[in-house]
């Protein structure tokens, strides 16, 4: 079953960015590296094959205060909000009022 990135991504967004038994989870990237090299065929099966070993995505919680996002930049404990919040929410309204 061939599918888009997005379909793809839509499965893997609920998964973190760990694996059990340690490791990165590169499972998006390897999604983009099958689509783009003509296999969005192969996608489905390899996520079945890997899912085993996905983990859940840290829920988040201590939100970052918009004048705060520097203090929290490097905390572990922050790693469900990740650096889209840190980017959309912090950094970026900065620099588009330059």
């Amino acid at each position: 079953m061939a599918v888009t990135i997005d379909e793809a991504l839509d499965i893997l967004h609920r998964t973190g960015p760990d694996l059990s038994g340690g490791g990165s989870n590169h499972a998006p990237m390897v999604t983009e590296a099958l689509c783009t090299l003509g296999r969005p065929d192969a996608v489905i099966p390899w996520i079945e094959g890997y899912k085993q070993r996905f983990q859940d995505r840290p829920r988040s919680h201590n939100p970052i205060a918009r004048e705060g996002w520097r203090a929290s930049l490097g905390d572990a404990s922050r790693s469900a909000l990740g650096a889209v919040t840190v980017c959309t929410k912090a950094i970026r309204p900065l620099w588009l009022a330059r």
